[in-house]
């Protein structure tokens, strides 16, 4: 089971390195979030007997999880470019806001879908983040002023 694991963490860190996250940390973000957002949905509406509310679940969790992809993807070049980096990530951030914007307008106003799953399913990136920060303070020294 574990050797099942490592193949396919070997994989998916492969798959996200050719397409262009080269930073480790980076790369581990989105590869626990991905993680998260398929195991949770799957685990949820499994629980639930498939229920709507396990589908909003799992439409927030893919929601935010390719606005972290997104943001992942760009925020490396920007910060890498000495001039001229204001204006694409306006662009890029106001893109994903009215792209997002969208989607839940369409997923609560049209397919009626639950606004506590969305939420619920979009903290997700929240328990990733917070869990990845908490992981890497464990073990490292810390002095006290």
């Amino acid at each position: 089971m574990i050797k099942a694991f490592e193949g396919i963490n070997r994989s998916v860190e492969t798959f996200l390195f050719r397409h262009g996250f080269q930073r480790r940390e980076v790369r581990e973000l989105v590869r626990n979030q991905v993680y998260l957002s398929v195991l949770a949905s799957l685990a949820l509406a499994l629980l639930t007997g498939f229920s709507l509310w396990s589908a909003g679940f799992a439409a927030g969790a893919a929601l935010v999880t390719l606005n972290f992809w997104a943001l992942a993807r760009v925020a490396p070049e920007l910060v890498k470019m000495e001039k001229g980096a204001v204006l694409p990530l306006l662009v890029q951030f106001y893109g994903r806001l009215i792209v997002t914007g969208a989607c839940l307008f369409v997923l609560i106003v049209w397919v009626k879908v639950s606004v506590s799953a969305l939420l619920v399913g979009m903290a997700t990136v929240l328990v990733n983040a917070l869990s990845w920060g908490l992981m890497s303070r464990i073990g490292q020294k810390v002095k006290e002023a």
